[in-house]
């Protein structure tokens, strides 16, 4: 049996193939050098693999035999890019596994890295077909690396604004901001801004920039330290209701921009009033009327005002102007006034009230304002007693004595026997009518009859028969219910 023989037949170092049968070359070890830009130690590549043959020294001709080659990494590196060729002896026939790849009668073997001090074994067989002495050559190319270590710090900007959540409109108000620097670095050149983002009207808007106080100097450049903190505040007021929105933002000459928003509510005192009392009225009749004032908002309100302006055409009773102190959130107020509507109409009664913090509110009542109608009558005869067969004349006057017009006013007088018309006259015409035992006159309607006006109709009459006679007048209107009568009484005397 042929005798089995280990040869080692070369080491490579990184970007150098070495090529031997026998031997074993290893590389000098290279030195560190110093960075000529920074004081980091660089490492120059020192890589060295190793190649062994194993294998029987003796063979027959067209005898296959088999052989190992191993590959071995004996530097304290990982080594890349490892590749091994095999050219075999010109009179015989390499025979290796298929990861292996033939390029014009050189077999290739790529391994890839290998970790300090790992080996691999490349197995193929060898089959001489010609004595003599056959020379198998292999060898080894690879790639080596060199690292270093950098500490990379970084900084790195925070922000937080603290406001209050809800505020009532025209107080002050704080909004604070503070900027850490969470991050290993210092933050250079940090600024911030703080702006108001809302369209509420304020008395001094916020709308500032500037670099952070109390940070230290270093090259003109103002820096915020690692771990530590800056902050400022702002005094704010706002005096409209709703949400008053702040936005600030931190930035640094590294490129850094934090930015954070605040909401803050601010309410506005809300008051109500009303006004209750009677809808339907009379002219010259006192009415009564209550004032409620309720704070229907979420804070009190301070100096409560109410005024209740006059009515026009109204005569006032305990009007005026009245003053609370304070009302509560859910508390209400109540007060009465009076008046005396002095003509017809409609009345529209109001009730302002004003507060603190521009609190405003607005209660209106209307009422329907009415007048009454009130007919006098009164008639007198002119001569009494009166001879028979001689005239007279009877008056009758009409006033309306009431607030309201009345209409269709109707005036007729039933003329007893013993009188007998002469004539009539008034502000309307007339119609006489003959009837058994009278004669009816009758006025024609007065379509109106306004307040404080009268009307005059005269009745001219002849005594036709002796004894006491008895005028009498009838009224009627729209608004009487039932006749108005009065008599005058006469004295006929005479055959």
């Amino acid at each position: 049996m042929a005798a089995w023989k280990r040869i080692t037949v070369g080491a490579a170092m990184a970007g150098v193939a070495v090529a031997a049968v026998v031997g074993f070359g290893q590389a000098s070890k290279p030195a560190a050098a110093e960075c000529p830009v920074c004081p980091l130690p660089v490492a120059k590549a020192d890589a060295a693999v190793a190649l062994e043959w194993t294998g029987p020294a003796d063979v027959r001709v067209n005898r296959p035999a088999e052989y190992t080659l191993t590959v071995r990494n004996v530097c304290a590196h990982p080594v890349q890019a490892v590749a091994v060729q095999v050219r075999p002896p010109q009179h015989a026939k390499l025979t290796a596994p298929e990861a292996a790849r033939e390029t014009d009668g050189v077999w290739v073997f790529d391994v890839g890295t290998l970790d300090a001090g790992k080996s691999v074994p490349l197995k193929m067989t060898l089959t001489h077909t010609a004595r003599g002495e056959g020379k198998c050559q292999a060898w080894v190319t690879c790639t080596g690396t060199a690292g270093m270590k950098v500490d990379v710090k970084e900084p790195k900007l925070e922000v937080a604004l603290n406001a209050p959540k809800s505020v009532a409109v025209n107080d002050s108000f704080k909004v604070g901001f503070t900027v850490p620097n969470t991050g290993n670095a210092p933050a250079e050149f940090v600024r911030y801004e703080l702006k108001r983002i809302d369209e509420l009207p304020r008395f001094h808007p916020v709308a500032f920039q500037t670099t952070l106080p109390g940070g230290h100097e270093q090259g003109g450049i103002k820096s915020l330290a690692p771990t530590s903190s800056e902050g400022a505040s702002s005094n704010e007021t706002v005096e409209a209701a709703g949400n008053a929105v702040y936005e600030f933002t931190a930035t640094d000459s590294d490129g850094q921009q934090v930015t954070t928003r605040a909401t803050v509510r601010v309410i506005a005192p809300k008051l109500n009033v009303s006004v209750t009392g009677p809808k339907d009225l009379l002219v010259n009749r006192k009415a009564t009327y209550t004032v409620r004032v309720d704070n229907v908002g979420e804070i009190p309100v301070k100096n409560v005002a109410v005024s209740t302006p006059v009515p026009a055409d109204w005569r006032p009773e305990a009007m005026g102007t009245r003053q609370f102190p304070e009302l509560a959130p859910g508390a209400s107020a109540t007060f009465t006034f009076a008046g005396i509507p002095t003509a017809a109409g409609t009345a529209t009664f109001s009730a302002d009230v004003t507060g603190d913090r521009n609190a405003k509110a607005t209660g209106s009542f209307t009422a329907a304002v009415d007048g009454v109608p009130a007919l006098r009558m009164e008639t007198v005869d002119a001569v009494d007693p009166v001879e028979k067969g001689q005239e007279t004349t009877y008056e009758i006057r009409v006033t309306n004595t009431g607030t309201k017009a009345d209409a269709n006013v109707v005036v007729s007088c039933p003329l007893p026997g013993a009188l007998q018309l002469v004539s009539a006259t008034g502000p309307v015409g007339h119609t006489a009518t003959n009837l058994p035992g009278l004669t009816q006159v009758k006025f024609e309607p007065v379509r109106e009859l306004a307040p404080n006006v009268e009307v005059v109709y005269r009745v001219k009459v002849k005594a036709v028969a002796a004894g006491d006679v008895r005028f009498k007048a009838e009224l009627n209107s729209r608004h009487l219910t039932t006749s108005v009568v009065k008599e005058e009484s006469t004295r006929v005397y005479g055959e």
